[in-house]
């Protein structure tokens, strides 16, 4: 799991070095960004599967691996739940852990947070809500496995969508993280840098925590009894041994290269002294 998250975020800075250092590269990146974002959260799903079956046959989850779930939950319709499912992509791909998007129509507040928490079936639930009522941007309990993000005060400005959204799933991200035994970051650009005010939030670049409290947070889920589940791709699978039969041409290829018989076996010659 490890290797797949390093490896991931060596792609990232890779690919971010040649935008800065190619032009033509960076509008391509532009260009491919836009596209995608201009998808719908099927088309995405969709782009992704055929991406990652060309390239290593897709990613297949370990039967009997991983347990537990953190509930992310919209009583808003500021926030869909196919938005909701596409802005936790991430959490769950960078924690390997099940994150699950769900909506209520009950109004949730700090007086019982802890009940509404016990309809998710989820080990800790970090709620959307639209409180004007409600001063902050986010609460978090994490003795009592729950945070609020406040939608209301997070639309402060009268910024249009793309920048509410974008405060939303930044303070998402924070949310999970201090929910989950993080702590604030002193890492630049990291999402969990200190905030104060809307002004502070904004001027974080990016929604992603950095990997310096990335221990801290494995630590808590194992302790609320959220674990990490076994992903891998299905090359990787069939050369451990439990990958399925192939399901389409890509991975039939993969099979059968996986398993040939090799053209030039090793051979060892008998040496009648070892054998002694």
């Amino acid at each position: 799991m490890k290797k797949l998250v390093f490896a991931a975020l060596a792609l990232a800075a890779c690919t971010a070095f040649c935008a800065k250092t190619d032009p033509a590269m960076a509008e391509k990146i532009r260009l491919a960004k836009e596209r995608f974002e201009a998808m719908s959260p099927q088309e995405q799903a969709d782009y992704r599967w055929r991406k990652s079956m060309k390239r290593f046959g897709g990613w297949l989850t370990k039967e009997g691996s991983g347990k537990g779930q953190i509930a992310f939950v919209t009583s808003s319709p500021k926030v869909s739940a196919d938005w909701l499912e596409k802005a936790i992509f991430d959490i769950e791909d960078l924690m390997q852990c099940r994150m699950v998007a769900q909506t209520s129509t009950n109004s949730v507040t700090v007086a019982n947070a802890a009940k509404e928490l016990l309809r998710t079936h989820s080990a800790a639930a970090i709620f959307l809500v639209d409180d004007p009522a409600l001063p902050v941007t986010m609460l978090v309990a994490p003795e009592s496995d729950w945070a609020i993000v406040n939608l209301s005060a997070l639309s402060e400005g009268g910024v249009d969508e793309a920048k509410f959204l974008f405060r939303v799933e930044k303070e998402i991200w924070r949310a999970f993280g201090y929910l989950c035994g993080a702590a604030e970051s002193s890492m630049g650009g990291c999402v969990l840098s200190p905030v104060n005010t809307i002004e502070d939030l904004d001027a974080i670049p990016s929604k992603f925590i950095c990997p310096e409290p990335m221990n801290s947070l494995h630590r808590h889920l194992e302790h609320i009894g959220v674990k990490p589940y076994y992903r891998t791709t299905y090359m990787e699978a069939c050369r451990e041994g439990w990958a399925h039969q192939p399901t389409n041409e890509y991975q039939q290829a993969i099979w059968d290269k996986v398993h040939q018989i090799p053209d030039q076996p090793i051979k060892v010659k008998f040496d009648p002294a070892k054998a002694k």
